[in-house]
Order: C-alpha cells, then sequence, then structure tokens
C-alpha cells in the first residue's frame, strides 16, 4: 500500500508555530470506523509559556464536526519560550470520511485549518 506523502504550511498562531505531521489510519475496534492519528509540532515563539492541546483541534468532514478521541494518548501540554512541544491527536472517524478540514479552535473560536486526506487503514 502506499501513503500519499502531504505536505503542510507551517501555521502561526498567537506566536506559536503549528506543523502537521505525519496522518496515519488504523481499524477501530468498533464497526465501520477508524482510529486517525495526526503527528503535530509546536514552537513558542512568545515571551511567556504557552498551552497547547489535542482538544484545540477539531476535523471537518461532510457537515460534521469530530472531537478529539478523549481516550487516545493525546498531546497536550504548557511549554516554555523557544520550546518545542511534539505529539499526536486522535481522532474516530467514520470510515467513509476521506477527506476533512483539520481545525485549531480553541475556546470553539476558528484560528487556523489545514486540508487534510485521510490516508486507508492498514
Amino acid at each position: 500500500t502506499e501513503t500519499a506523502k502531504q505536505e503542510f504550511k507551517t501555521k502561526t498562531v498567537n506566536n506559536i508555530d503549528m506543523k502537521i505531521g505525519e496522518i496515519k489510519t488504523t481499524e477501530s475496534t468498533k464497526k465501520d470506523k477508524n482510529m486517525v492519528s495526526i503527528a503535530m509540532s509546536f514552537l513558542n515563539n512568545d515571551n511567556a509559556p504557552v498551552g497547547v492541546g489535542a482538544g484545540d483541534f477539531k476535523i471537518k468532514s461532510d457537515g460534521k464536526t469530530f472531537d478529539v478521541y478523549p481516550q487516545g494518548n493525546n498531546f497536550g501540554d504548557e511549554f516554555k519560550p523557544n520550546e518545542k512541544l511534539a505529539g499526536k491527536a486522535y481522532f474516530e472517524l467514520p470510515n467513509t470520511v476521506k477527506k476533512g478540514t483539520l481545525v485549531y479552535a480553541p475556546m470553539d473560536k476558528e484560528q487556523a485549518s489545514w486540508s487534510i486526506t485521510i490516508p486507508e487503514a492498514k
């Protein structure tokens, strides 16, 4: 199986550089669902510590919004100026979802978005 290597632009929000990495899909234990992990990294260019968590991200597709999977090993931490934070956000999506928009929306205020393609489960 081939994975389409997706390249994403780094976006800067509130002096934080946000970078999207590899997107992986595996079958969920639930019927007709896939578990999707999205690797992310952040660089704090601010002069104060900042906090970012997977819960600040959502996936929008076909008029629906999917929140982060709460049981996933999701990232979330406060990090100091010039420090990096890296981790994964996990989403349980219907296996019919092939494309969507990853949205950074802390406190439900949309501040950045990336168009993503969900790879086939392996």
